[in-house]
């Protein structure tokens, strides 16, 4: 089975296509504010590198946080559109897990805040001075070298997702994101 996973929750976009828990090509890129084209740019070089179509591709697979609202909606919505044009299925992927898979995984929630999963345990929201961060991996401010989630690391777990329907592909949202609703509506003018 060949999988492409994309992960974009972090200030990191990566791809990583693999064929039976085994990288076949990945590639990781900062970035700032164009993750789909980072992702699409990187997947597209992979596939000519491995001389693959992308009808060879049997599973999507994407991160599906928790991280950057909008970062985490790229890369659901590329796996879903790959998912749902080629009619193959799709996954997802815990940006905890893509951090590190067994070791205390850490990821940005809000200034000051960081969500902190442990192996076998939900996700809690602890403070940036958390001596819980101390033995965690991850990325933000609380940490000096930043590790991010990577879809290369989904290769040692890629026989436990589960495969679902690309239309299901869903953002895991540990807290509701924080947008504001306009003062005035959009069209109404003189209120």
């Amino acid at each position: 089975m060949i999988a492409a996973v994309f992960s974009s929750s972090s200030p990191s976009a990566s791809v990583a296509l693999l064929r039976d828990g085994h990288p076949l090509g990945f590639a990781s890129l900062r970035t700032q504010n164009n993750a789909s084209g980072a992702l699409l740019n990187n997947f597209s070089w992979i596939l000519d590198q491995l001389d693959l179509e992308l009808e060879s591709v049997d599973l999507f697979a994407a991160d599906e946080g928790p991280g950057s609202f909008t970062g985490v909606r790229v890369g659901i919505t590329i796996a879903k559109t790959f998912g749902f044009v080629l009619g193959k299925p799709v996954a997802a992927v815990s940006a905890f897990d893509l951090i590190h898979r067994v070791r205390a995984a850490a990821v940005p929630a809000k200034k000051g805040w960081y969500f902190l999963r442990t192996m076998g345990e939900e996700a809690r929201m602890v403070p940036e001075d958390s001596a819980a961060l101390a033995d965690a991996v991850g990325y933000g401010a609380a940490f000096s070298e930043p590790v991010y989630p990577d879809a290369v690391n989904a290769a040692s777990f890629l026989a436990d997702l589960t495969k679902i329907e690309p239309e299901h592909l869903m953002p895991k949202y540990l807290v509701e994101p924080n947008i504001t609703v306009p003062n005035k509506p959009f069209g109404i003018i003189g209120r």
